[in-house]
């Protein structure tokens, strides 16, 4: 998604080539598509329960949208 797909479809197209994308995240390549999807495939409802949690975390503590006052004024983009 931050490479600019809209699913995982996209991955091999645009994520994986993208070794910019790779290095942000720590990372010297990507998972070919159909292992991400087999990964996915494989997560229990109390895996997809821990990602929903870990993610309001990181969201919680490092976006700029959570910690905004709204009520003062709108969100810019930059």
């Amino acid at each position: 998604m931050l490479a600019g797909s809209h699913g995982l479809v996209e991955t091999n197209k645009r994520v994986r080539p993208d070794h910019a994308l790779q290095r942000a995240f720590g990372r010297a390549a990507c998972a070919e598509q159909s292992t991400i999807s087999e990964t996915i495939n494989g997560a229990t409802e109390q895996n997809v329960t821990e990602l929903k949690a870990a993610v309001k975390t990181i969201y919680q503590r490092f976006s700029h949208g959570y910690k905004h006052d709204y009520a003062k004024h709108w969100l810019n983009k930059t």
